[in-house]
Order: structure tokens, then C-alpha cells, then sequence
């Protein structure tokens, strides 16, 4: 039977018992390497005067001129996120499994995947392959708001020379439940790789299709109960926002987030086991 999500919380909880220091520490590392893309970002911007970034949801509301500009910082924080924040988000993952399993981890391992040129290349490929897909589910989860968003823009009325039509200007105060549907769609969409960790660090030897396919293979059956999961941080999240510095909530959502992953997979090999 699979332990409910209040035991997986109270495992994480008592894995990080002792370790609490080095927990906040190497979550500082990665929030200060995140924070570092964000303000390169927001200088580029102020640099080419480009209002914001591109995304799949907010490309029309960005004007014809800034789109190179705005692309092209996009494209970089793209590349920035690939190469150094990806893999060492992997890293940190791989450093909360070790401890969530009893391991005496050091804080320097959470840049084990930068260590060699064959495993860093592996992790860039299946980060490529990853975020590949996540941009394809945000492209599909988002383009019903986009729709509304070209089909009520003044701009595209304005240059095919026609009125708005009022159908169309009803469809405006409609925007904000389309970017809540987009986002619910996407969360469920990424379930078919969110835990992707659990099977790279259960099955490293594997190769990047494979770890892949078999997340997708582990994901199958899960991805309610995997959202449901997600959403039971909720509270937590905001409290990060209000109160609770983010260095004291991140160690235990990544710390629970593996032994969920560890459940899972165990029950998954379970089922396939008991189906021979």
C-alpha cells in the first residue's frame, strides 16, 4: 500500500532532521543561480528597451519591432536555464534523494552532472529533450489564450481595416480563465515527466530515451495523484510568498518530492512484478 501524502511529508521531514544547514544551503545555491538569470535578463531588457520577454501566452501583446529583441533575450535565458541551471537542478534533486535515502551527502555534489564532459552532455541532452516538450505542452496548453488574445486585439482589426466585432469583445473578460486553464493543463501535461529524477537516479545507467520513455512508462496511472501531490504544497508556496522564507520551504518540497518519486517508482516495479 502506498503511504498517504502526510507520511511521504513526515519521511521528508525526518530525512532532513539532521541536515537542515546544508539543505538551506544548497538551496540557496540554486535560487542565487536562478536569481542570476532573471537579472541578466532584466538588464538585456533595459539595455534593447524591450518592455518583457517573449512567451507562448503574451507574443501578441508584444509589438512588431520588439519581437527580435524580446525573442532573442527569451532565446538567451533559454540557453542560460539549459546549460548551468538545469543540470544543476539535477544535481540538487540527486543531492535530496541521497539524503532522503539515509545517504551522508555532501554539499559539493549538487554539481556532480558538471564532473565529466559525457556526463554533462548526457544531462544537456535530456534537459533538451525535456524542456523540448514542456515548450511544445505550453505552445498547445496556451493557444486557446492566445486565440482570444489575436482575435481580440485591436491591431489585427486595425490592419485588416474592419471594426471588432462585439462577439469578439465579449471574449476579453474571458482571458484570465484561459490563462488559469492553460496553466491546469500544463501542470497535468508535465506529470508525464516530472518524475523524470526518480528514474534517472534509479536507473542512471540508462540512456536518455530510454529514461524518457520509462518516466512515461512510471508516470502512467500517477499523474492525478502526482498533481493532487503538487497542489497539497499549495499552502506552503503561498506562506513562501507571505511569510516563510522560500530557503525553508524549498528543502522540504524537494526532499518530499523524492520520496514521492521513491514510492512511486517501488509501487510501479511492484505492479509490473505482480503482472508476470
Amino acid at each position: 500500500m502506498q503511504p498517504t501524502f502526510s507520511e511521504i511529508k513526515k519521511a521528508a521531514k525526518s530525512a532532513l532532521k539532521h541536515r537542515w544547514p546544508e539543505a538551506i544551503a544548497v538551496s540557496c545555491i540554486l535560487i542565487v543561480t536562478s536569481l542570476l538569470n532573471t537579472y541578466m535578463q532584466y538588464i538585456l531588457m533595459s539595455l534593447f528597451k524591450v518592455g518583457q520577454s517573449w512567451s507562448p501566452f503574451n507574443m501578441a501583446q508584444i509589438s512588431v519591432y520588439s519581437q527580435p529583441a524580446s525573442i532573442g533575450i527569451t532565446v538567451f535565458s533559454a540557453l542560460y536555464g539549459v546549460f548551468i541551471t538545469l543540470p544543476l537542478i539535477l544535481g540538487v534533486m540527486r543531492w535530496f534523494w541521497q539524503v532522503t535515502a539515509g545517504s551522508s551527502a555532501s554539499v559539493g555534489e549538487i554539481f556532480c552532472y558538471f564532473s565529466s564532459t559525457k556526463v554533462y552532455f548526457k544531462t544537456l541532452l535530456l534537459s533538451l529533450r525535456l524542456l523540448l516538450r514542456l515548450l511544445i505542452g505550453t505552445v498547445v496548453c496556451f493557444l486557446p489564450f492566445n486565440i482570444v488574445i489575436v482575435l481580440t486585439s485591436p491591431d489585427l482589426y486595425n490592419m485588416l481595416g474592419v471594426a471588432m466585432p462585439m462577439a469578439m469583445e465579449v471574449l476579453y473578460p474571458l482571458l484570465d480563465f484561459f490563462i488559469v486553464l492553460g496553466f491546469a493543463l500544463l501542470l497535468f501535461w508535465s506529470t508525464v515527466y516530472i518524475l523524470c529524477y526518480t528514474v534517472a537516479f534509479s536507473e542512471g545507467e540508462l540512456s536518455v530515451g530510454k529514461i524518457i520513455r520509462h518516466t512515461a512508462k512510471l508516470s502512467k496511472g500517477f499523474r492525478l495523484n502526482t498533481v493532487g501531490f503538487i497542489l497539497s504544497f499549495s499552502g506552503w508556496l503561498l506562506l513562501s510568498v507571505l511569510a516563510v522564507p522560500i530557503i525553508f520551504t524549498l528543502p522540504y518540497l524537494l526532499a518530499s518530492l523524492c520520496v514521492y518519486g521513491r514510492e512511486v517508482y517501488r509501487a510501479s516495479r511492484h505492479s509490473e512484478q505482480s503482472a508476470l
